[in-house]
């Protein structure tokens, strides 16, 4: 099969793919390239799953204090609600990975577990009601019917990256503009969530994806990753990774059918018991190192610390040097609302 970049942009993304000499993965059942990349296919108790390459690199995670204090004051909010998104700072991946497309369906999870908690039952919803210890279960199963890397939850720096796909504004549809605390217009393109959700979960992949391909990572279902919620600091991170720990809280992003406006946005940020099997919770599975490699922070001083004009030139406003603890259990009321 030849393949092509679509773009110069994808382009410089595709040739550090690791099918770019044109030979897919030994555990790919089908492959091939479209307008936002390359995908690879496999068959998951006899159940189709597809995924999409996340190349390494560097991104601006995080939100600016503005962004922060907009999406506050869109819920009646006096004070920064949001200020554990800050600071935002510079993240280098420095291993690429595979992401799922779309997240866990009704039909894949069935097809591996054997049953359906979900409340909205149809096979291509998003899976919902399962706790991030009901992943783990999931995924052990999982690995006897598969060959290749295994399968797991994206770290959240992962998740982020995936979901700006080299965007910088509050959604990858653009920055969000309020209409009200449960409605703004550019996300009716791109997400399920209160808005627009009639108060359920809808059928995967009906919302225009990301530049990457990826669909829902907005809305539908919030999210599990892997770890736990790490402090930002303003240095440079490379690989950062939030606690491992099975008994800490896991992180979740995205928002779902539920979530107002303000709570749809690539910097949004969560966690919660891993026992916790909400009806708005799901999950979406990635494949190889990506930056569980070597996560390390870089020490101060040796890191890159991006000056103003960098700075600028990337999107990011400066910000003060000061950061506030949150309260993660005043969060997380905050979260189920």
């Amino acid at each position: 099969m030849s393949i092509k970049p679509a773009s110069e942009e994808a382009g410089r993304l595709f040739w550090q793919h690791p099918i770019s000499g044109g030979h897919p993965p030994a555990w790919a059942r089908a492959w091939g390239q479209d307008e936002y990349g390359i995908w690879v296919a496999f068959d998951l108790a006899g159940v189709e799953h597809r995924m999409r390459w996340i190349p390494p690199g560097e991104f601006w995670m995080g939100s600016s204090n503005e962004e922060q204090w907009a999406a506050s004051h869109s819920t009646g909010g006096k004070e920064n609600r949001y200020s554990h998104e800050g600071p935002r700072h510079r993240v280098k991946i420095s291993g690429g990975f595979w992401l799922g497309e779309a997240p866990v369906t009704q039909e894949q999870w069935q097809a591996v577990m054997g049953m359906n908690l979900s409340q909205f039952k149809k096979e291509q919803h998003p899976v919902e009601r399962v706790g991030w210890l009901n992943v783990e279960k999931f995924l052990k199963k999982a690995v006897s019917e598969i060959e290749g890397p295994p399968l797991r939850l994206p770290l959240e720096c992962e998740w982020e990256r995936a979901c700006r796909a080299g965007t910088l504004e509050a959604t990858y549809g653009g920055d969000l503009e309020y209409e009200s605390a449960t409605k703004a217009k550019v996300l009716d393109d791109i997400a399920w969530y209160s808005g627009n959700s009639g108060n359920e979960t809808h059928p995967v992949k009906e919302k225009r994806p990301n530049p990457w391909g990826l669909y829902d990572l907005l809305g539908n279902v919030w999210e599990w990753c892997l770890d736990g919620m790490r402090d930002y600091r303003e240095q440079r991170e490379l690989n950062p990774r939030g606690s491992l720990e099975k008994e800490g809280n896991k992180c979740l992003r995205g928002g779902s059918w539920g979530a107002v406006a303000g709570r749809v946005r690539a910097a949004y940020r969560v966690a919660g018991p891993p026992g916790n099997d909400w009806v708005i919770s799901g999950f979406r599975l990635a494949r190889g190192p990506g930056a569980l490699q070597a996560s390390r922070a870089e020490p101060e001083g040796t890191g890159e610390r991006p000056s103003p004009r960098r700075r600028a030139r990337d999107g990011a406003r400066p910000e003060g040097k000061s950061r506030r603890r949150f309260n993660l259990r005043s969060l997380w009321s905050r979260f189920r609302n």
